[in-house]
This record gives structure tokens, sequence and C-alpha cells, in this order.
């Protein structure tokens, strides 16, 4: 349980205060120019200065010390442009849209600022004094440059001598023409502006040209697409250049327009698309230099970094190859593996990236700080075998895959078991171990709590019981791709209580708390400052300040579980629906929970009309322009929140009349999109069992039909599914490991099962050469050559009895030339012929009719109570009847010794263990002897052909006994929903589909429109809810298909539809601006009725490391992220866009202060 976190001392915060007087929209947009990392270096410059109020004007001369140069009364002033709401302190906020408009912004604003500088008086004109204390400024700052204009007589000249004042326009019209205002602005640079940094760098490529490359420099690998956005950016060439402001009257126009254009700015450094997929510190193989990266001097590559972030970093050293010095852009990788006595010490493995040049001993060395005291040995691992290698050995003198795997064996290598078989499976459980247990079709977490004799106990999971599962069932348990961590193994790693059927909470909750910049904003208190308390809508900061509890406990409580028994209080005694412990759906709480924040944090000021949505009549594409974005300055400025700017987006709704083509096009705001699974409903479920012929595994399919389908509809689905003929099937209904009969269905009725039986499809052999191949051998069928030279003893072969014909035979003895021969007849019969005697011809050249494939069902039992008692699965043995039943017995062997536990299996197992008994099937009593009371004699292994069983295979079966069941090998099998499988492109797809909806006409009164709704406008916090449940007149089902959705990378900009409007946040394409990475997705597992729901969620503070929340237990996902996370489960998915919106970050940011 947490405790009260209103009783904790709390380090103070300055949230930021935006002043309700000022349009929000406007100085929105300013902070939006700004990068992320230019927000970071603003940030930790604020840090440095700051004091419990802001910035004052001692920190502000050491924010800006170049203005010590400067009077006195000009460094007031610009203290004042700063403090913008005369608070007597430069807020957060304050300075970084004041920084926003003279660093990034057009011309007409940095021409703005420096007038306000000199405006001493804020007059919004300059008099005499201070156009000189201007012209001074200008006069010494760029006589320094020796690049200040001579005119002969200027504005400022005119001014002076007539004693006339000067107006903002006339400045900025002498300011465009004769200043380069990055240089007059250079002292109050607090991060570079764009021609800095082109100047920089192009300082940085002129010196290391200069200089010349040298061994052991270091160079760094950069996006060639990123390079060329950035330099388009700040107009980069390599030679030093003047700026195009100072291009004289002829160009002026051009010139004033050009300004930086909004938008132009590149995102993070994004070098993603160079990184080998196989391993993060590789570059992809065949990069080619100039096209896909460019190589930057490192000292160049930190300056990037430093302004704007991003990566990954790839570093490569100059070396000396062949002669000739070069880059090594892939070094070698070692991907390592510690262990020692054979139990791997690490969990993942640990990557190596090392030049060529270097030796063996140098990637030991790099494990020294970690296990000095250990002796270290290297082996390369290559399949099952293991190669030491020489710490001696250069790397580039051994041939190395581009990623080696690699064995560090900590010890004497002499007394290693890193080759025991055990050891490499990890198959050993030990109690306290988190497992996973499969139950009804899932993989369960869970903890394994005790180890008895006869079973394992698990304990843990929502269902809150204990489970046990016999030990020879073992195969139900496997080490888990989570395992279970809490707080105080990473931050954040804090569950929550389940208090009632609350699992739909935790599971919205626990995504809130990792939502990049919410998770703060709340659990930080910079909330409070931005509650409306007049707001009739809101709660009056109840649930905020609730979240804001639950936040702080997840984040910052002592206890690995909180129990959100207050923010359930508070929240269902304003939402009344949630009072009770009944069951809720997680999308319904979400959108009511964003939309009490969004009103308890509303910006409204007075009681307005609220205009959610925005009807137009036949506008066009400017006057649709206009209204939306009118329509979002209202409702974000006036009717706005943190919220709504967070994960506020725009649709439009064309609404089109079939008949008169009238149009209505609407506008409306969203929180969440929720999308419809583009989903074909069928009437009619058959689930079927399918074994197919080793090694292919067993897998359970639940195919959907239509109610009125052939058994064709069946058989063309399994052969789609499976690849296999259907004439290569037979079927046989399944109840408890028993298998009555196979068959062959006739119609759709026959495979429609009771709830008891199981329909189970076996792959099988009907083709006798197939057979042949399986098990005996026999010639060939052609008359080969001097085949009587080659019988021998056990062959099979044609005989021409005078009693029976054309028959096979059995050689059971070769004398000489005299050949004794066993007949295949009911009754036994021997004749005994010459090698050369005519009756005598390979098998089959006369028989070939008579031979036949016997398809037997397999069972395995146990004893039971009274008599056998079925258990594992069912098989069917095809074999042909020309077959001995000593064949028989060893074919049974070979299926019994794949169905047993490798361990214990021996070749004396089957004696010892098994025994096969030939059963009816009407009574289960013995098949092979007339004992009313016997319940099975053991197969005989004699060389009697298999005729009997042939003509007897409809009414018999065989049974292996087990003696011990627990050598049985239990397979899992796995199941697999007939359903069709949906990206998500697909669905967002259907959801801006035209489709036709009952709507009268205004106009003509026709009763049908064409509807296409799509996205104008996105948000940087983009919750798409799946549609999984839908009404069909019978009530509501679930649609449990599989909807894949990218980790990384979420492309919207093919169904946008206001793409021209871009917000000025991209590298040089709208594309980009369009992308989100996953950072949350909750699931549902069950049905309709009822189920359970969980969460992942990327940890907040450590992006790499994802967790499941289930309630009060948190795990790590250890094992394969995208087999983990992208399920049928997956029901809503929370995306963040890859570059936030500067205004969004500021304004959720809260900068903490110095004293506590």
């Amino acid at each position: 349980m947490g405790s009260c976190i209103g009783n904790k001392p709390r380090p103070k915060d300055n949230p930021v205060t935006i002043p309700k007087k000022l349009n929000i929209i406007e100085y929105n947009a300013k902070l939006d120019r700004l990068g992320s990392a230019q927000l970071n270096l603003l940030k930790l410059k604020f840090k440095e200065v700051q004091t419990d109020s802001g910035i004052d004007l001692k920190g502000f001369r050491k924010l800006l010390p170049l203005l010590k140069e400067f009077p006195e009364e000009i460094v007031v002033s610009s203290f004042k442009v700063f403090d913008s709401d005369s608070s007597g302190y430069i807020s957060w906020y304050n300075l970084c849209v004041t920084v926003s408009q003279y660093i990034v912004g057009h011309r007409d604003e940095k021409c703005k600022f420096l007038f306000k500088v000199f405006d001493l008086k804020n007059s919004e004109k300059l008099d005499t004094e201070e156009i000189k204390l201007l012209q001074r400024y200008c006069e010494n700052f760029i006589r320094e440059n020796d690049q200040f204009p001579k005119n002969s007589e200027s504005v400022l000249d005119i001014c002076i001598n007539q004693k006339k004042q000067l107006s903002f326009e006339e400045f900025k019209n002498w300011a465009l023409e004769n200043l380069e205002l990055h240089l007059v602005l250079q002292p109050f640079e607090i991060i570079p502006s764009p021609v800095s940094e082109r100047e920089i760098i192009r300082t940085l490529l002129a010196e290391s040209e200069k200089t010349g490359r040298k061994e052991g420099d270091i160079w760094n690998v950069i996006s060639g697409n990123w390079f060329d956005a950035w330099k388009r950016y700040v107009n980069f060439t390599g030679e030093e250049q003047k700026d195009p402001e100072i291009e004289r009257a002829a160009s002026l126009r051009m010139i004033r327009s050009r300004s930086v254009v909004q938008g132009s700015r590149p995102i993070e450094i994004d070098n993603r698309e160079l990184q080998d997929p196989n391993c993060e510190l590789k570059l992809f193989d065949g990069l080619i230099a100039g096209d896909h990266f460019e190589l930057i001097p490192n000292s160049a590559w930190k300056e990037l970094l430093s302004w704007y972030g991003g990566g990954p970093e790839f570093s490569r050293e100059t070396i000396l190859h062949n002669g000739n010095l070069e880059i090594e852009l892939y070094p070698q990788v070692f991907k390592i593996i510690v262990k020692k006595a054979g139990q791997s010490i690490n969990k993942k493995p640990t990557f190596i990236l090392i030049s060529k040049k270097k030796k063996i001993s140098d990637v030991l060395e790099t494990f020294k700080g970690k296990y000095a005291d250990d002796i270290m040995n290297l082996l390369l691992v290559d399949g099952d075998s293991r190669e030491l290698l020489d710490p001696q050995w250069v790397i580039e003198d051994i041939s190395f895959p581009n990623i080696s795997q690699c064995i560090l064996e900590l010890g004497d290598i002499r007394n290693s078991s890193f080759f025991a078989e055990k050891e490499e499976r990890g198959d050993a459980f030990l109690e306290g171990d988190p497992v996973e247990y499969y139950d009804h079709g899932y993989w369960m977490p869970g903890t394994l709590t005790e180890i008895k004799d006869e079973e394992f106990v698990i304990g843990g999971g929502w269902m809150k019981k204990s489970i046990s599962i016999p030990l020879y069932e073992k195969y139900r348990l496997r080490k888990p791709n989570r395992i279970q961590i809490d707080n105080k193994t990473l931050k954040g790693a804090t569950g929550l209580v389940n208090i009632g059927n609350t699992c739909f909470m935790n599971s919205i909750l626990q995504p809130i708390s990792n939502t990049p910049l919410l998770n703060h904003f709340f659990s930080s208190e910079a909330h409070i400052k931005h509650i409306n308390h007049d707001n009739p809508d809101g709660s009056k900061g109840k649930i905020s300040y609730e979240l804001q509890n639950v936040l702080q406990e997840l984040w910052n409580g002592s206890q690995p579980s909180y129990r959100p028994n207050s923010f359930l209080n508070i929240f269902s005694q304003i939402h009344s629906q949630f009072r009770g412990y009944e069951q809720h759906d997680s999308h319904e709480f979400l959108r009511i929970l964003l939309d009490s924040l969004h009103e308890d944090l509303n910006r409204r000021v007075e009681n307005i009309e609220r205009h959610q949505i925005l009807s137009l009549s036949n506008p066009s594409p400017q006057e649709e322009k206009k209204a939306s974005q009118e329509q979002w300055e209202l409702l974000q400025g006036s009717r706005g929140s943190v919220i709504s700017d967070l994960c506020g987006g725009q649709t439009r709704n064309v609404l089109k009349c079939e008949k008169c083509n009238d149009i209505t096009t609407l506008f409306e705001m969203f929180m969440d999109l929720s999308i419809p699974l583009p989903n074909e409903q069928s009437e009619l479920s058959i689930r079927i069992t399918v074994i197919l012929r080793p090694p292919n595994p067993i897998v359970r399919y639940i195919l959907k039909l239509k109610k009125n389908c052939e058994i064709s509809d069946l058989f063309e689905k399994l052969n789609t599914l499976t690849g296999v003929s259907p004439q290569n099937f037979l079927f046989a209904h399944v109840n408890h490991s028993y298998a009555d009969d196979l068959f062959y269905p006739k119609n759709i009725m026959d495979c429609i099962l009771n709830d008891e039986s199981d329909l189970y499809a076996f792959e099988v052999i009907d083709d006798i050469e197939q057979a042949e191949m399986a098990g005996k051998l026999t010639l060939k069928r052609e008359n080969v050559e001097g085949w009587r030279k080659l019988l021998k003893k056990g062959q099979q072969i044609d005989v021409n009895s005078a009693e029976y014909g054309w028959i096979e035979g059995q050689i059971a003895d070769i004398r000489g030339i005299q050949v004794e021969i066993h007949l295949n007849t009911e009754i036994p019969s021997t004749v005994c012929l010459s090698k050369f005697d005519e009756s005598l011809a390979p098998l089959r050249t006369h028989t070939k009719n008579d031979n036949k494939i016997i398809h037997l069902l397999i069972t395995h039992s146990r004893k039971g109570l009274l008599s056998y008692e079925f258990f594992g699965i069912p098989q069917v043995l095809s074999i042909g009847n020309w077959y001995t039943w000593k064949d028989l017995n060893n074919q049974l062997d070979l299926l019994c010794k794949e169905v047993t536990i490798k361990t214990y299996y021996t070749s004396k197992t089957t004696p010892s263990n098994l025994s096969f008994f030939l059963l009816k099937n009407s009574d289960m009593k013995c098949a092979l002897c007339t004992k009313e009371k016997c319940q099975g004699c053991e197969c005989p292994r004699n060389n009697d052909t298999l005729k009997w069983i042939e003509k007897n295979q409809k009414s018999v079966f065989v049974c292996i006994f087990w003696r011990n069941p627990g050598l049985y090998k239990y397979v899992i099998i796995k199941e697999i929903e007939d359903l069709a499988v949906f990206s998500i492109d697909q669905c967002l797809e259907k959801f801006t589909q035209t489709e036709t909806l009952e709507a009268k006409c205004e106009k003509c009164s026709h009763d049908k429109k064409q509807s296409q709704i799509e996205i104008w406008r996105v948000p940087d916090i983009l919750i798409v809810h799946l549609k999984r449940f839908s009404f069909d007149g019978n009530g509501f089902k679930k649609l449990s298909n599989l909807v894949t959705f990218p980790l990384t990378y979420l492309d919207l900009s093919s169904i946008m539809a206001n793409t021209e409007n871009k917000t000025g946040i991209t590298i040089s394409t709208t594309k980009e601006n369009y992308m989100y990475d996953l950072f949350a997705v909750v699931n549902h597992s069950g049905s309709v009725e009822g189920g359970h729901y969980t969460c992942f969620c990327l940890n907040a503070e450590n992006e790499k490391r994802w967790l499941y929340y289930d309630d009060n237990l948190v795990f790590e996902v250890t094992g394969d992220v995208e087999n983990e996370i992208i399920t049928s489960k997956a029901y809503i998915l929370f995306y963040r866009r890859q570059r936030f919106a500067s205004s969004n970050v500021v304004n959720l940011s809260a900068i903490e202060t110095n004293k506590a």
C-alpha cells in the first residue's frame, strides 16, 4: 500500500503559468518552431541561473554574458522584453517564447525583438536618444566584423538630425536592407541560431580538411537524408558566405519574404535507417558514402548532437590498412554470453564493437573490470561446435562472421560443463522461479511456489488461486518471456491492486502514468496552477488531484503495489456508473477520464457555447482550411487544456447527397480514434485438431465457415492451411484421448460434434511406394537383370502357387540355389523352389493389386481405477499389409521413442515400460484371443504378414500401455483461430472509407448520403481504440482477429486529408511529420460476458524496457518484444509522435527549483 503523498515533504517546483489573456494558439505556434534538443539546452541554461521564482536580473546577466559590455539601460530593457508579464522574473515559458522569436522566428520578429530592446520607454517608438543608442550599438558591434554598411545618410541619421521619432516599420525597412540580423543578435544567442550553426560546422569541416586524416582520428556516420535537410535549413555550402539578408534593394522584396521557413528545421538526428536490425552497434551492410550517409569529424558530430539530439551514434576510427589511411566503417562485432560452469551469468548477450586491428586479448580486456578474479576464455560458437580463441590472435587474421557469437567462459575451461545438454536447454525449475503455465489455450504468469513428489504448485496471477500441475505434465511449464520485477529494480514498476473488478481502471492508469509529458506534469504537481475551479463541467480539480496522488505513488512510492481506493471513490462519486464492483469497459473509462481532466484543466474564462462540431455547406478548400483553423483556435484557445493540446486532433467528415450531390462538411475534435476491424462475420465454427506427419507440429484450428457450406469448403480450408490434399486425411471423433473410429466425412454434418468430443484429422499415407519407403524395403518393381542372385532372407517375393495363383511370400531361408518361402495365406503354408524357377518373380510384378495400406488407430493408456485410462494424443500409423507383426512392433517402438521424454529413453525402455495391445473398438477387449475377460494380449513379434489386421482394421485399434506414464512427452497443441489477420493500416483505411448513411438531404430530401471521414489534424499522443465488440442482431460479439501494428514508424500521412497544412516540425517532407512510435497497449482477454484487462508500457524513464502490468504484478518483457505485444488481445494502442510539438513540451514542463 502507498502512504499518503500529501504528508510527504516535496521539493518546490516552478510550474508553467500561461497568462489567460495571451493568444495561446499564436504562442504555441511560436514555441513549436523550437526543436526538442533546443528546448533541452534552454532548460539546462535556465536551471543554471534560476531562483525559486524564475530568472532574476542577476541570473539574466549570467545567462547572456556578452551583455556585460552593454550600457545598463540596454541590459534592463532586454530583461523586460523577456519578462513579458512584468513579474520581475523571467519564467521558463516566457524564456522559450521570446527565444523562439529572435532565434528561429521570421525576420519581422527578429526586428521586433531588437526594436523592443531599444524602446527603453516602452512607447512603441524610438526617440532621438534611443536611436543614438541603437546606432552606437550597431556600429560598435558590426565594426568588429568589418561589415557595417557605409550609407551616406540612413533613416537613423535623418531621425536624429530632424529630432523625429522612429517607428517600428521604418526601423524594420532599414534593418532588413542594411543589417545582418544574426550578427546583431549574437549577444542574445542563448542557443545557436541557424546561421551560427552553419558557421560553426563550416569552420569545423574546414579545419578537418586542412589538417587531414590521421591514424586514430574519430569520425562519425550521419544519415544523408538528415544532413541534407540540415543543410537546406541553414543554407549551407562548404565555403564562407554572406547571409542573403544584405543583398541590396533590387532584391529586398524577395529577401523580406524569405525568412527562416517555419517547419524547415530538422527533427532530432535519426540514424536508425543506417542501423543493422540484428545489432544496434553495427551499420547496415552495403551503405554508400555520399548517398546513404556522410562522414563528419567527431567535433562536428558533438555540436550537431548538442543542438538536435537523437542518434544512434556510429563513431568510427581511422586505421592504417594496406598502407592507406581509411575509416573502418565495419569493425568486428562480438555477441557474447558470459558463463561460469556452464551457467549463464548475464541474461542478455553483450555486444562488443572492436577494430579488426585489435587482438582477442583486447576483447577479454573489456570484461576484466567485472570479472578480474576469473580466468577468462573466449569460445567461438558455430552451431553445436565451440572453438577456443587464442588471446594473441589478431581479429583481422581470422575469418569471423560479421556478428560473431561467442561464449566467455569463466574459470578453468577443463572443468567447463558448457557442452552439457541439460544446461543448454535450461529446463530445470526451482521453487520460487517465475514461470508461465499453459491453461485453456493461454500461457499464464505465475510463481512456482512448491515442488511436491507428484506435482508442481503454481501461485499468482489475477485468478488469485494456486493451481497444481502433475510432474508428468511438465510440458505445461516454461521459463517466462517476462520476469517479475518491482519498483526497487526499476522506477515506475509499481503495480495497482485490483479492488474488485477494477482491472479496467488499472490497465488505463498505467499507460497514463507512462505517457510522455503527462506523467511528470501530474506527479510534479505542475497541473495545480492550470486547474479551473470555475468550470461547471469540471470536478473542481478533484480528479486531477487524485490522479496526481496515484502517479506519485507509482513513481515515488515505497511499496511494490498501490491500492487506488481514494481515486476510485472520488471518480465514482462524480461518475456514478462506476460505483460498485461491476465490470466496465476500459475504453469507456479512458474517454471519461480524459474528458474529466480536460474540464479540470480547461482554459475557459467565461461560459461560452461549445462548438465541438462545425458544419459547412458546399465549402471551397480555402473555406475549409479557414473554418477548421478558426474552430481549432476557438476550442483550443478558449476551451482548450493541456490535455486537448497533447491528445486532441480533428477529423473532417464529408457528407454528399447521393441524388443532388449537395455537400456538407463536418469538422469534429477527438481525443482518441475508434477504428473498425474490416471483419466478415462467419456463421459456423468447427474446431479441428490436425496431426500431420512428423516433424510437423500439431495444430488445432478453429475454422469459420458459412452456415450453408459444403464439405468441400472445409476441405479447401484444410488444404489452404496445411498444404495437404484432402484425400490424404482420415478423421476421428476423439473423446478424452480415445478415438472411436476413423472415417472420411461425406457431408459437413459429419464434422459437427457434441460438446464432449473433438474432431481430429490425421494425415495418412495412401501410396504404396511411400509406405515402402517409410519402413520395409523391397526389390524394385521392374525386372532388374540379375535379381535372382540378389535374393536374401526375409525378403518379400511374388510366388505362383498351384493352389493360390500369384501370391506374396517371404523368404524364410536360402540353401544354395534352394529358397524356402512362407506364403502369405490364412493357413500357414511353405514352399521350397529353385532361385531360377519361373514361379518366382520380383515383388508386385504380379501381386500389385493385392498390396494395400492399413491405417491403424494408436491410443495411449495408463492404469486406471477399473480399466484402461486413455491419455495423450491419439495417432494413426499407416503401414503396408505386406509388413509383418515384427515390422509393426518396430514401427510402434519408433513411434514411442518420439513421444518419450528424451532423457529417459533407452534401449530398455520399451520392454520395461511399454506394451502393445490390439483391442476391439466395440468393447475395448482383446482382439487377438477369445478369452472373455482378457483385456489385451501383447502383439506378436513374428514374421507373419498383417493380412489379418487388413481385414479387421475398422474394428480394432492399437493400445500402447504405459507402466510409467510420467515418461510420456506431452506436446503443446498450438491453437489457431481461422480469423483474418489485419494490419492497423487496413483498419485506418476502413475508418476513412466511404459508406452510405440513412440521412435526409436538406436540399432535396433524399434519404441517403455518402459519408467519408478523414483525419484533418493529428495530436502528439495518438490513442487508437480497436472496435473489437460488435452487434449483429443476436447480441454483442468480440472480434478476436489479430491486428498487427508497428512498434515504431506508424505512418499516418496516407490517410491525412490536410497534408498541405504542415505544422513545421518535419525533416523535409510531410511524411515524417506523421510518424508515431508505440509506448503502451491495453489488452483484453476473455469475451463480451467477462474478461480481464492488462497492459504493456514502455517505461517512461528507461525507454528501452517494456513492462507488462497485470494489476498488482509487474513483469519486464525479456523475450521477443513484438511477439509478446502484438497479439489478438490488443484493444487500445497508445502512440507518441516522434517529434512532440515544443509548445506541449514547454506547457507541460515543470522546472525544479534549486531549493527544497
